[in-house]
């Protein structure tokens, strides 16, 4: 088969697996394709969602009596004819049970369950339009992993926690293996609170893997962002850290050096990023930083994370190594399939 845009492959076996393991999660999908000309579709997929979360919150606290001829309460944004009629018929399949008069509080947990899950895959649909297609393996998604996400997903309301969950599954029918049992099992138990911590940790994340300290503390722009000591305890007591409790003397990070234009270099990445560190004593083979460690699991989630490389950081860390070594920066502009071919713009001074 021959794909044409951006996502296609992954967009494929998303709906492949939603299809088989989630009942009508496509629908609202095809719908939305269906609408695609009409600028306001995503929209309308909101409000017919909230809609249907609305009439399961007004039954819950009995403001609403169901009856056969129980008429879909307003939204709170007012919305055209036209409108009105796509919201109806998307949230026609999550209330219809409440419309019908038959609604148990069984039902209204997996009614809400169910649009949590239309909302999760909608937006896990939209995360995999963007991505490479040819960047995705022909492994279709694990159906036990698939299982677990879904069983662990419905639970989950909240829209930016929704858009990590999204971007899991996603990531998963991008790659098979992407993200284990152990990070969803994770997920389901990190708030917002935590979110947004691993998601700034992803800012300093030298290496992939790493937060460097500076003389056995924690670098200043790691502090000016809002970081604490406490912190780094938490994330090491979540398990995503470690050498926040070690002291001085603790976790440490080793680089060997890698011959370039002539030259023993020590290449630090960071994104899209390169600092080379060529010292003034070209025979070490080696070189050590005192670091936080980021765990297998911390590295998992930081997939999730936005995030873009903090310039205050990079240059604190190139400050403490300007005595004994030229830091020089290049940015990646291509890499091959299994990343060991780079083709790298030319150095610039740091």
């Amino acid at each position: 088969m021959q794909f044409t845009w951006p996502g296609e492959t992954v967009i494929v076996k998303l709906i492949e697996t939603l299809s088989k393991g989630a009942g009508t999660l496509t629908k609202p999908w095809q719908i939305r394709r269906d609408a695609i000309a009409n600028a306001d579709a995503q929209r309308i997929m909101r409000l017919a969602e909230e809609k249907a979360r609305q009439e399961i919150d007004l039954v819950r606290s009995g403001e609403l009596t169901i009856s056969n001829n129980y008429k879909l309460i307003c939204a709170a944004e007012r919305s055209s004819d036209k409108d009105a009629e796509l919201i109806e018929a998307v949230a026609e399949d999550y209330v219809a049970a409440i419309r019908a008069g038959r609604t148990s509080p069984s039902d209204l947990i997996q009614l809400e369950h169910q649009i949590n899950l239309e909302q999760i895959s909608r937006i896990a649909l939209e995360e995999a339009s963007e991505m490479n297609s040819s960047e995705a393996d022909d492994e279709p998604i694990n159906r036990d992993w698939f299982s677990q996400w879904r069983n662990r997903a419905r639970e989950i309301s909240d829209e930016e926690m929704q858009r990590l969950w999204a971007k899991a599954l996603a990531g998963e029918a991008r790659r098979k293996g992407s993200f284990s049992i152990h990070t969803l099992d994770f997920l389901s138990r990190m708030s917002r609170h935590d979110a947004e911590l691993i998601g700034k940790l992803g800012q300093f994340a030298l290496g992939g893997d790493f937060i460097f300290k500076v003389r056995s503390k924690i670098p200043a722009a790691v502090l000016a962002t809002g970081v604490t000591f406490g912190d780094l305890l938490k994330l090491e007591a979540l398990g995503v850290l470690i050498g926040a409790s070690t002291g001085i003397g603790g976790v440490s990070k080793n680089f060997p050096a890698h011959e370039f234009n002539g030259r023993n270099v020590f290449a630090v990445g960071f994104g899209d990023k390169l600092l080379f560190i060529t010292p003034n004593d070209q025979s070490k083979a080696s070189i050590s930083f005192e670091c936080f460690s980021i765990t297998f699991l911390g590295l998992e989630l930081l997939k999730l994370a936005n995030s873009t490389p903090n310039i205050q950081y990079l240059k604190e860390f190139a400050d403490t190594h300007r005595n004994e070594a030229t830091i020089t920066i290049v940015t990646i502009i291509s890499r091959d399939a299994g990343n060991e071919k780079l083709r790298l713009s030319q150095e610039q001074p740091f």
